[in-house]
């Protein structure tokens, strides 16, 4: 989470983007931020014992499922913002006054980010 809100606050520096670039960067920042908590706390709340009898280390098997269902659910989340942040500079990039061998070149530097 953090990485990707520091890369995105980096791009809204560097690149001095437009009013809905901004928007988009502003927009990512927030529902990063936002899913990335909401599935710490559920997290947490599933693994915290209920009562005296259970023990720390031990979940029961029906919140192994929800806790299951979070973790891949973040997984999914997270390669979609993977894309997402790597897809704003393409498109800023793309809008520069750069030959094309030279845009082509800049967009595989942000592309190596894939990796």
């Amino acid at each position: 989470m953090f990485t990707k809100l520091t890369i995105l606050a980096l791009y809204r520096r560097i690149f001095r983007p437009t009013n809905y670039v901004s928007i988009m960067i502003i927009l990512g920042m927030v529902t990063i931020g936002v899913i990335y908590f909401v599935s710490a706390v559920l997290t947490l709340a599933f693994y915290i014992p209920r009562s005296a009898d259970e023990i720390w280390g031990f979940i029961p098997e029906p919140r192994i499922t929800y806790i299951l269902r979070i973790a891949s659910t973040i997984g999914v989340f997270g390669v979609v913002t993977d894309f997402y942040v790597l897809i704003i500079p393409m498109h800023l990039v793309l809008q520069l006054h750069l030959p094309v061998r030279k845009k082509v070149g800049v967009c595989g530097i942000f592309i190596t980010g894939l990796l």
